[in-house]
């Protein structure tokens, strides 16, 4: 079953909420799952996996110490946020030459910041993460994603080295998202929604009848 790129952004949003994001960051993951279902790739289905990896305490937020070439970050053993590390390569806007980690939760996540990056930089990058790789500037993209749904993996993004074909995505204005997708998605989402109380439930119960 599709579903309108609009839904599909109000799921993830909430959802990230519901999983413990600020409001700021459920919003930067509402946008990239929405980028990501535009483009035809699973967006909802990496989101879905990181959050869960997120609530059994197994993701950190990147530091100053990620952002180095030898991408040792802080020695914690735990994978990066993908959601916190895109909305940080995307303050950041110029990454270092090349800029690597370690070991990052569901690195699709991670391909709308580095084209935004791109789309303001003067060169081309290139993202390869988990059997994804991604080119672009600020005028193309294009993609080679052949296993874009990784528990974990290590990322590198730097300048674009090798042949480089321009490209656009096919682009469209509804998401495939499996129902097992939905339902985890969902049942974040759910922990958003205020919990009845005894007044509300006497209002519910009583709504239409004529008093006495």
């Amino acid at each position: 079953m599709t579903h309108s790129l609009n839904e599909v952004e109000a799921l993830a949003r909430k959802a990230a909420r519901g999983a413990g994001y600020d409001w700021g960051l459920a919003e930067e993951a509402g946008r990239v799952v929405r980028w990501l279902s535009r483009h035809g790739l699973p967006g909802a289905g990496a989101l879905a996996m990181a959050l869960q990896m997120r609530e059994a305490v197994t993701l950190r937020a990147p530091g100053p110490d990620d952002f180095g070439a030898a991408g040792q970050g802080q020695g914690d053993a735990r994978a990066l946020c993908p959601v916190a590390l895109g909305a940080a390569i995307a303050d950041l806007g110029n990454l270092p030459e090349p800029c690597a980690f370690q070991s990052v939760a569901a690195p699709l996540l991670l391909l709308p910041q580095v084209a935004c990056v791109a789309a303001r930089s003067q060169g081309t990058l290139h993202l390869e993460a988990g059997g994804i790789k991604l080119w672009c500037n600020a005028k193309a993209a294009a993609i080679s994603a052949k296993s874009p749904l990784k528990a974990q993996a290590a990322v590198l993004i730097g300048a674009c080295y090798g042949a480089w074909t321009p490209g656009g995505f096919d682009a469209s204005s509804r998401a495939d998202v499996p129902k097992d997708t939905l339902d985890v998605l969902a049942a974040f989402a759910h922990r958003t929604y205020a919990p009845a109380t005894e007044a509300s439930r006497r209002a519910g119960a009583g709504a239409g009848e004529e008093a006495d």
